[in-house]
């Protein structure tokens, strides 16, 4: 019997039917196959055109075949014929499997192929091989759009990293936290305010404004817009800690940032600019409130230190740059407005603590008057003794010295706030975080530790990072607006304008005093004292906190609220009006130094008429001029040349003198 290959179809259906040639294929004698299984390949030999080919089984099954009644086709298209695959799909045989698979293989990889194609023509556009790359001198707004191209580069690809990076956070500490980390969790407020402070900080910071305002307006819209208020459901306790952790920061980064080097040089000038406006707008504020919003005096002073507080937040970044720019400082200008700022802000949060002490506290008053010199002495003495116990411990040959002595340091400051709390000392708590600092670094850079310090000031910035969106988002999140009642606010505003009106002229005159600045620096200085919100921020709520944790009635919680909200209105309008107008102002009003020393007539006929001056004017880098002392950095009279020389024949001496006391040595011997 004929195998089923490529026959016509009524040949299929009935094999009885007599086979009938068609165009392509030409029957001239048969060839009987029998046994024959179907899933094996049946080939027709090859032929010339005209000539018969005969039909053979395959070498498997050359023994199956029967050569009586044989049939011959001739093919005229000279192509091989096989036998009709087997369309059993379930068949368990090895070849008709391998089929299967290979078929299989071949319609997935088509579709996918596809399928590949058409999402890349429904990509095209937005791909980056599509268009050209935009030189140097292209636009932003083209730039950023070949970024944001597929695939993503550039500020697009940071993007998508961020939000990567939150939703991942985010979902770790959910899979160990669980419903903490859920809406309406405790955990989940703290990440939502510290996330959205952030993203606005950093919008508000391209504007060239201070990012603390930023984070404000985020935990005030969290608190009193229900759709986010994710703040409310933050625990108080948690909240009051945090903001005494980012106290602790604060202070910790101001004793290692003082310039004690220029606070010894200028120790009269810094003093001045940090006490006389000071207690000026404590006294005005002092004052007014008692008459304007009803408060008593106890509160009414605490009040005044409050707003006195200068915002390290807002000024040291500005005196940074200013520095790096080299504005005012042949005269060390950004240096002295730091110093005496946190002078300033240790003043502010010690009179603030006392007084809310003495005025929120059940026992005597002659006690609590009594209580506030033994807490300046208790804060600075144990400040001086953990200090110097650091200076020591760790050792120097420790290879993790500089991690333990970050630890330790930050411990140490956790200890002097909470502490003071606890033995009801809360004015003692700064001046300890302040003095451990001071005292331990300068012990460090004495002994050649200065890398460490250095090492301990980044990672106290990176900490900074976190506690910055906490700190002003809770503060933020801790105003309630329904609480506010409008003439209530407008005689807030009106007290905080004309107190700062009052401090910029107490600046003033507080500086005018000194020869050495000229009218424009004098100027200069009285904006640096204008900006408040870090101070204000940490401790802005103590007198709530306090009055709500003792359970001292309602009129000593209404206090505490008018003085968070004058904490929070002094944030709102000063620290952009501060920090703009130092921006401002700095670059024309301070003079910037030149790059080059200036050598005077004077100085130059003087070297050439001697060369070799018997009193040359150099002692200890302090130049004469004038009868003035100049401090040049080494520099005499800003000249190169005369320092060079002098360093030169020290330099000779010393080897000749090194010399002599060889000879002599040996000659001993």
């Amino acid at each position: 019997m004929l195998p089923n290959i490529y026959l016509p179809k009524e040949r299929k259906a009935n094999p009885t039917v007599p086979f009938q040639p068609q165009h392509h294929l030409t029957v001239t004698s048969v060839v009987t196959v029998s046994s024959m299984p179907h899933h094996d390949k049946i080939t027709f030999s090859p032929h010339r055109p005209g000539q018969p080919a005969r039909l053979e089984p395959s070498a498997s099954q050359a023994s199956m075949v029967s050569t009586t009644n044989e049939r011959v086709v001739n093919v005229s298209d000279r192509r091989s014929l096989t036998a009709a695959p087997c369309t059993d799909y379930a068949c368990k045989h090895e070849q008709c499997r391998l089929r299967n698979e290979q078929r299989q293989r071949k319609w997935y990889s088509g579709c996918w192929n596809g399928l590949t194609r058409k999402w890349m023509r429904l990509f095209q556009p937005v791909m980056k091989s599509s268009h050209p790359a935009p030189g140097p001198s292209a636009g932003w707004f083209r730039q950023v759009g070949y970024e944001m191209m597929l695939p993503p580069t550039g500020i697009a690809a940071r993007l998508v990293t961020l939000a990567m990076l939150a939703f991942f956070i985010w979902a770790a500490f959910w899979s160990v936290l669980t419903k903490d980390m859920l809406p309406h969790g405790n955990i989940f407020g703290l990440y939502m305010v510290v996330l959205f402070a952030l993203i606005l900080g950093y919008l508000v910071e391209r504007i060239k404004l201070a990012p603390l305002l930023g984070m404000l307006i985020v935990g005030c819209f969290m608190r009193n817009v229900p759709p986010l208020d994710f703040t409310k459901y933050v625990d108080k306790t948690w909240s009051s800690s945090i903001r005494n952790l980012a106290l602790t920061v604060i202070l910790t980064r101001a004793g290692l940032g003082l310039d004690q080097v220029a606070l010894q040089k200028r120790f009269w000038a810094i003093m001045s600019l940090a006490v006389v406006p000071t207690f000026a707008i404590t006294g005005f504020i002092t004052v007014v409130a008692v008459y304007m919003l009803d408060f008593p005096w106890l509160h009414s002073a605490a009040l005044g230190f409050l707003i006195s507080a200068v915002s390290p937040a807002v000024i040291v970044p500005i005196m940074l740059v200013f520095q790096e720019q080299k504005l005012g400082t042949v005269k060390g200008l950004p240096s002295m407005i730091i110093a005496a700022a946190t002078i300033c802000d240790v003043i502010a949060i010690c009179g603030n603590g006392i007084l809310l002490g003495i005025a929120l506290s059940n026992g005597s008053l002659a006690f609590n008057i009594a209580a506030a010199p033994i807490q300046i002495v208790v804060g600075i003495g144990f400040g001086i003794l953990v200090g110097w116990i650091l200076v020591y411990f760790p050792s120097g040959d420790d290879n993790a010295a500089t991690i333990f002595r970050f630890i330790l340091l930050l411990c140490s400051g956790v200890l002097c706030i909470f502490g003071s709390k606890i033995a009801n000392l809360s004015g003692a708590g700064a001046l300890g975080a302040l003095t451990t600092p001071m005292v331990a670094v300068r012990g460090w850079k004495r002994k050649g530790y200065t890398n460490s310090v250095f090492q301990i000031s980044t990672a106290l910035r990176y900490c900074w990072v976190i506690c910055q969106p906490l700190l002003f988002g809770l503060i933020g999140a801790a105003v309630d607006f329904s609480t506010l009642r409008p003439q209530r606010v407008g005689l807030i505003i009106g007290l905080l304008i004309s107190a700062h009106v009052f401090q910029f002229f107490a600046t003033l005159a507080a500086t005018w005093g000194f020869r050495a600045f000229t009218w424009r620096e004098h100027l200069f200085l009285a904006f640096g004292f204008l900006p408040k919100a870090t101070i204000q921020a940490a401790i802005g709520s103590n007198a709530l906190d306090i009055a709500m944790k003792n359970n001292l009635g309602d009129d000593m919680i209404t206090l505490g609220r008018d003085t968070l909200n004058c904490a929070v209105l002094a944030i709102v309008f000063m620290a952009p009006i501060g920090g703009v107008l130092l921006m401002l102002t700095g670059p024309k009003l301070l003079d910037k130094e030149p790059l080059l020393p200036v050598v005077t007539m004077e100085e130059k006929a003087a070297k050439e008429e001697d060369d070799e001056p018997s009193s040359p004017p150099y002692t200890n880098g302090m130049v004469q001029n004038g009868g003035s002392q100049v401090e040049i950095g080494g520099i005499v009279n800003g000249s190169f040349e005369y320092d060079r020389d002098m360093r030169r024949r020290s330099g000779v001496s010393i080897q000749l003198q090194n010399l002599d006391n060889r000879r002599g040595s040996k000659s001993q011997l």
